[in-house]
């Protein structure tokens, strides 16, 4: 029978928990699975899918990001030494463009400046601090990489990732078996390794299933222990390949606080907009009350979508990602938040750009995951769950 997991709500990354239940549900056997969920205007429903068990469609995500950021790539491409870039001198040239300090900016390096996650944006606890304003900066650096060189490193990245990114057993175990995988087939092209990598995987599965249960205070019962038959020698091998393996969390799972609202705008606004062109003149009427300079960056060639575009490149919530939220409060009317006891504080800063964690949750999009078992189909990509049907 199919494994179906529906996941509509407001955590840091809703990408996760689908993922997670997915890892739950993996005695169904799937023979395939995949995920779908509101994208952008480049493609308004995302959909990936993958062959085998769970574990396939989280590689897949690995090497087909649930979010792309086309813009971000695009600018990557007229870098000369993308490598050598300060993502900090990016947000700073926008910033002054749209005409905000970058006094924040100045303050790297000091504690300063606040970074608000996902989940800060969003909480309800009557807390104005995580709200975002136009000119408010994300986190310009990439995620943050890894290398696991002892058993307590492990124990460590294992609890980091599930406390600071929300992941599961099973797509942790991936991303590391995966980044691991590349490292073993380097090896192997210098001539450097003898094991078999089917085999060192293997030892690798029970390395990782030991310190996760050990971590957890947990006993392995007889068909864990039984799984995995240990060799030594090709453990210390594991340890060897681990210790030049770099673990980089992928964006994917990214919980900063302007990264997300934009994948929320994305999800909420710019997925209609390939069908409803005419929301196009409606925001930018509303960029051009909210920025005085707008008319004239306009008339030059570039409206709010480009705009919007260039701010979620270097992650900057600014004018365009501010008349977006605008547009989309107006258009929503508040229906929904009227009977809510944080009605009021719901409509504070409405129509200069400020969010607030309770039109936030309204918008939160859901997400469906599908495992599927075959009985009358053959097994395919084009025949794996979930279907994008008109």
């Amino acid at each position: 029978m199919c494994g179906i997991v529906g996941y509509f709500g407001s955590t840091g990354n809703n990408l996760t928990r689908p993922l997670t239940a997915m890892s739950a549900i993996v005695y169904r056997a799937p023979d395939s699975s995949g995920i779908g969920f509101f994208g952008d205007d480049a493609e308004s429903i995302r959909i990936v899918k993958a062959l085998g068990p769970v574990s396939s469609l989280i590689e897949a995500l690995l090497e087909t990001e649930g979010y792309p950021d086309t813009a971000r790539q695009l600018m990557m491409l007229w870098m000369l030494e993308p490598d050598k870039e300060n993502p900090l001198e990016h947000q700073r040239r926008l910033l002054k463009s749209e005409g905000f300090s970058t006094e924040i900016l100045d303050a790297v390096g000091t504690g300063k400046p606040k970074h608000f996650t996902f989940d800060e944006i969003l909480n309800l606890g009557g807390h104005s601090t995580g709200n975002l304003s136009p000119g408010q900066p994300g986190r310009a650096v990439p995620l943050p990489t890894f290398i696991i060189r002892s058993r307590s490193d492990l124990e460590e990245l294992i609890d980091y990732l599930i406390f600071h990114h929300d992941l599961s057993f099973l797509v942790i175990q991936t991303l590391i078996k995966q980044a691991l995988s590349v490292t073993i087939e380097k090896w192997r092209e210098h001539g450097h390794i003898e094991d078999n990598p089917a085999q060192i995987l293997t030892a690798f599965d029970g390395l990782f299933s030991q310190t996760f249960w050990e971590d957890c205070k947990m006993e392995f019962n007889r068909v864990e222990c039984g799984r995995f038959a240990r060799s030594l020698s090709i453990e210390k091998t594991v340890w060897r390949l681990l210790a030049e393996t770099p673990i980089q969390i992928p964006s994917d799972y990214d919980r900063d606080g302007v990264r997300g609202f934009f994948r929320l705008m994305d999800a909420a606004l710019l997925s209609r907009l390939p069908h409803n062109p005419e929301f196009n003149l409606q925001i930018q009427n509303i960029l051009e009350s909210l920025w005085s300079e707008a008319k004239r960056k306009k008339q030059k060639g570039l409206d709010w979508k480009g705009l919007y575009w260039a701010e979620k490149a270097v992650n900057v919530y600014g004018w365009a990602a501010a008349s977006a939220l605008v547009w989309l409060r107006r258009k929503q009317s508040s229906r929904k938040l009227k009977d809510s006891s944080q009605a009021a504080s719901a409509h504070q800063g409405a129509e200069t750009g400020q969010t607030d964690p309770v039109f936030l949750q309204y918008l939160s999009p859901p997400i469906i995951s599908h495992g599927r078992w075959a009985l009358q189909s053959p097994v395919t990509i084009q025949n794996a769950h979930p279907f994008l049907d008109a």
